[in-house]
């Protein structure tokens, strides 16, 4: 009787299958990373879309006006600041939302956040919140920022003993302030941008919107808000708007956001991140009371003049604290 041999796998039949294999992986891994972003998009949009609703609840019943801290705030129970106005910021407009109930403090760290210096904030008090001026009386918890290092030595709007290194929000918003409160509204033209992705810095050259390069702590090149979503050599990120629709946009001037009213009549398309002038040039970057148009960023340190002038600064790139820890970018 003779014994049965059995056969293995020869090499060549062994380096074919291998062959095989690396061949579907090579296939199926671009289509998972693809499902996973489109995955990643739709949760922020999602995000930003339950923002943009827990504002609309808010204007529903304040005649149409999104929440406003300092008109909410009257008797300083949550913040003291020396001029009311100084209390809306973005930290504390996102807060009153959380507070209501409308939004969770994860809302607001978004699927696609690539700035280490975001986190969520822990242990929100919905009651008595403890770094409130008379938590008892408190509107919202104003331990929460808006931005990085947002503390209470030295920055307006925050939290009684607030020590936060780090920001609790990836959003922007509408600034509250001169005509944009106008914009600040439920009621507002259906072209008006309400929150967003964060951006990085523009220039207008040849009437056309590009990615700054120049300027100390300026080249918007470097900005980790090009890598929300490919490709990083451009902007791209999700837009709210005032009648609860969000738009996924490639350009930081999308068409729905309409032109910038000039006093030269050249069509300038209006970027969500930057203040445009009569010319439609970039201006007034801290000066959020000037102008009309669409002007997104995150907002802190809001201090109001003698004469009544708003500045605040809005946490970008070009905010370089700290050996750049501090940058909204």
């Amino acid at each position: 009787m003779f014994a049965r041999i059995r056969r293995g796998f020869s090499l060549v039949e062994l380096l074919v299958v291998i062959a095989i294999i690396a061949l579907l992986i090579g296939i199926l891994v671009p289509t998972l990373g693809k499902a996973r972003d489109a995955a990643r998009r739709a949760k922020d949009a999602a995000q930003i879309r339950s923002v943009l609703q827990g504002l609309s609840i808010q204007a529903a019943n304040n005649d149409g006006s999104f929440p406003i801290p300092s008109q909410i705030d009257i008797s300083d129970a949550t913040v003291k600041t020396d001029k009311p106005q100084e209390k809306d910021n973005t930290g504390n407009i996102m807060s009153l939302l959380v507070w209501e109930d409308a939004i969770s403090t994860e809302d607001l760290v978004s699927p696609v956040e690539t700035n280490d210096q975001v986190e969520v904030y822990e242990g929100y008090q919905k009651q008595n919140p403890e770094k409130a001026e008379k938590p008892e009386f408190a509107s919202w918890d104003p331990g929460l920022a808006g931005v990085s290092l947002e503390n209470a030595t030295g920055i307006t709007g925050t939290g009684r003993g607030r020590n936060s290194a780090k920001s609790n929000n990836s959003y922007t918003n509408q600034p509250p302030f001169g005509a944009r409160r106008g914009l600040w509204r439920s009621d507002a033209d259906s072209s008006t941008a309400v929150i967003s992705n964060r951006g990085t810095v523009f220039s207008l050259i040849n009437d056309k919107w590009q990615i700054s390069t120049a300027g100390v702590g300026s080249n918007g090149n470097l900005s980790n808000t090009l890598k929300f979503y490919d490709p990083s050599s451009s902007w791209g990120g999700n837009i709210g708007y005032v009648d609860g629709s969000v738009a996924f946009s490639n350009v930081p001037d999308p068409e729905r956001t309409g032109l910038v009213a000039t006093t030269n009549d050249k069509k300038i398309s209006d970027n969500i991140f930057v203040n445009e002038s009569d010319t439609g040039t970039p201006s007034n970057r801290t000066l959020p009371d000037r102008g009309v148009n669409n002007y997104l960023r995150p907002w802190y340190n809001v201090k109001v003049s003698a004469t009544g002038d708003i500045n605040a600064t809005p946490w970008d790139i070009t905010d370089n604290r700290s050996g750049g820890q501090g940058g909204g970018d």
